[in-house]
């Protein structure tokens, strides 16, 4: 295994990183938090060894010893109560450090697997690489990190190391992994703009993570999850509105010249006409011999790229003062321009401007002139909030396209009893969750769904939101939020905004779309919204279904015209925590991978490629396996082969490589043999 890291390669990771970190670390600063938790409980010398594993153990966010088809944390907890000193003994060795670290990995796996014998042989102890790394990182949170294997693979060959872990190896593939992200986390430590970011997200409860560890583990997580995801999605949304976050210059000195010239401006005057620059990287050596080497200009080029080549006409421009403030909203009404004439900001896009104010925002900003935000639906959505609170809502700007149900059918793989069976669902319930494998479109047919019903694609009377195990009843219905003079105010969350929204416009019908609704606390969230979202109760009209609302003590009802789309994957075990009472709120729609639909055959001889052909094939196969080992919740969906007008070989191994075989390692993450079979049969 090679062991040089494409130093340009990280330094470019590095930057997206920052550039995305704002928007991706409220979700995964739980890991920083379930250290601080761990250190102030553990101890070794507890009279009770299991009830302190227990507590020690028991952090908020389950995602770390527990998840699809995977429960270490609750095993432990069991081979405890079943024999409390092997237990207590295993991690007396295994927080050993005076002795060999591969060896303490592979003798606690031993260990479990004896305990096992004697326990329940039929049952599995996950006590692996994995969960065994996560305890050692919690004991030596300056020191180790998660060994996560799709985690390890996203940053390893993102970084240029050819890494292929070894069976036989065992706890030497963890050491191995260690000695190449220390050195990651050295680069990491010593980027001031990254200590920025990370001091100003760190609260009480956070372990500090001097030795940068821990941002290691999030940045691989970030490289899996996010990064490469996004690169391929980006590809594929050229032709799709976007959203960006735009700066006119130094605390937003141009915007009165935006405002007056209904232009969007930007710099960098000394590269002179961008549109004659054929990359990204002839504009990074023009700023090079332009300013000096002083910085990597890898967010400046992309700016500059971005202004010139992908911002296109109908995107949304939201206007930032520093990095708390949004100050303005406009529509892109033309192409790239040249000014050579003006003393200064030379570079000019048309805009039509439709809001010009002032609107704190709570969490920091990216920190780019000029930044796409259309992959953050959260920041979107509570940005569109926002600013339409402030002031009537110029419809003008949006051009609303006609939908239909025979448009729905030629986009979503589905059947037509299929549409007609969850349409009547959803006007019978008034609340629907879907629910299939990953990549079966939920998301996709979701939106689409709400078109077809309204009869036209108008996204003002759709709301999407994700939830996730922070989420909280005052970020949907209400709470108090602080101030900027250091107070708090009693604001409206993103639900009962909308509800009021829909109730002002009760001839239209609105769709309030949630991501991921059972990786949120369900019965927290929605509190005493849980009856009123039922169909029975729903206002019609008169104040009888009325109730008073928590903080406010006003009464409060959910429209009969609002409805509510909810999409979970079946193969997250979480689902399992949904609340019953919202279970009996809801109808559930269950969908399949689309591979055999009219629409995905038609797409397939549109694409006419023979390599696509045999991928979809082995592809079917393999969820045959998937269903007969794992249930059918599991299967492969469709929509990681969506969306392209031309195949190539690169995008065909970004989807086995980067989509495909990490979920299958996660399924079969003690079966390498079966990834390892799956893995020739794909690439093939």
């Amino acid at each position: 295994m090679t062991t040089t890291i494409d130093q340009q390669k990280l330094q470019s990771l590095i930057e997206s990183y920052k550039s995305d970190f704002p928007q991706h670390i409220g979700q995964e600063i739980y890991k920083w938090r379930a250290i601080a938790h761990f250190q102030k409980y553990w101890d070794i010398e507890a009279d009770d060894f299991t009830s302190m594993l227990k507590l020690a153990l028991d952090f908020k966010d389950d995602n770390l010893l527990a998840g699809a088809m995977y429960f270490p944390k609750r095993m432990i907890w069991r081979f405890a109560e079943f024999d409390e000193v092997r237990v207590k003994q295993m991690f007396i060795d295994l927080f050993d450090e005076n002795n060999d670290l591969a060896k303490r990995i592979n003798a606690f796996t031993e260990s479990a697997d004896d305990i096992l014998k004697r326990w329940n042989p039929e049952k599995n102890h996950y006590q692996k690489d994995r969960a065994i790394s996560t305890y050692l990182w919690l004991m030596f949170p300056d020191k180790y990190y998660i060994y996560k294997a799709d985690c390890v693979k996203a940053l390893l060959s993102n970084i240029g190391i050819d890494y292929k872990r070894q069976n036989k190896l065992k706890g030497r593939n963890v050491v191995n992994v260690y000695n190449i992200y220390d050195q990651v986390a050295e680069i990491l430590r010593k980027d001031a703009e990254l200590h920025q970011l990370l001091d100003a997200v760190l609260d009480e409860e956070c372990y500090k993570d001097p030795m940068y560890r821990t941002v290691v583990i999030d940045f691989a997580y970030y490289l899996k999850e996010y990064y490469n995801k996004q690169t391929i999605i980006s590809q594929n949304a050229t032709n799709e509105q976007r959203i960006w976050l735009y700066a006119p210059g130094e605390n937003a000195r141009m915007w009165n010249a935006c405002l007056q010239d209904s232009k969007m401006y930007l710099g960098w005057d000394p590269l002179e006409n961008l549109s004659l620059y054929s990359s990204r990287e002839a504009m990074k050596e023009k700023m090079i011999d332009a300013y000096g080497d002083k910085s990597s200009y890898t967010n400046d080029s992309l700016a500059t790229y971005d202004f010139v080549h992908t911002v296109k006409s109908g995107d949304i421009i939201y206007v930032k003062q520093g990095l708390k403030k949004i100050i303005g909203r406009g529509t892109v009404v033309g192409d790239y321009e040249y000014h050579p004439e003006r003393v200064e900001y030379k570079n000019a896009r048309s805009v039509k401007w439709d809001k010009n104010g002032e609107w704190n925002v709570d969490n920091q900003l990216p920190m780019k002139t000029l930044t796409d935000i259309t992959k953050y639906p959260n920041l979107t959505t509570m940005l569109q909030l926002m600013v339409e609170d402030n002031g009537e809502h110029n419809s003008s700007v949006d051009v609303k396209e006609s939908y239909s149900k025979e448009k729905f059918l030629k986009e979503v793989y589905i059947s037509a009893s299929e549409y007609d069976h969850l349409y009547a669902l959803l006007e019978r319930k008034k609340n629907v969750i879907l629910q299939g494998a990953p990549g079966v479109g939920k998301t996709f047919t979701a939106k689409r769904l709400a078109y077809a019903i309204m009869g036209e694609m108008d996204e003002s009377r759709i709301e999407f939101v994700q939830f996730h195990q922070n989420y909280s009843y005052e970020d949907f219905v209400m709470g108090y939020k602080p101030t900027s003079d250091g107070g708090f105010e009693l604001r409206a969350g993103v639900f009962h905004k909308f509800c009021n929204k829909a109730a002002n416009d009760p001839n239209r019908k609105y769709f309030f779309i949630i991501d991921e609704i059972n990786r949120g606390n369900l019965s927290k969230i929605f509190g005493e919204l849980l009856m009123l979202i039922e169909s029975d109760y729903r206002y019609k009209g008169d104040d009888k279904n009325m109730i008073r609302l928590a903080y406010s003590d006003k009464p409060f009802s959910v429209p009969n015209n609002l409805y509510i789309i909810g999409m979970m994957n079946t193969a997250d075990r979480s689902l399992a925590m949904i609340d019953y009472a919202l279970r009996r709120r809801f109808s559930f729609f269950s969908m399949k991978p689309g591979f055999d639909s009219e629409g995905f055959k038609e797409y397939q001889k549109v694409l006419n490629n023979d390599k696509f052909n045999a991928l979809i094939n082995k592809t079917k196969e393999l969820n045959v396996r998937i269903s007969e080992l794992l249930g059918s919740g599991f299967e492969i969906g469709h929509s990681y082969f969506c969306n392209q007008t031309q195949i190539t070989d690169e995008w065909l191994h970004s989807v086995v490589n980067y989509d495909i075989i990490p979920m299958l390692e996660e399924y079969w993450f003690d079966n390498s043999d079966e990834v390892n079979k799956w893995r020739d049969n794909l690439t093939e």
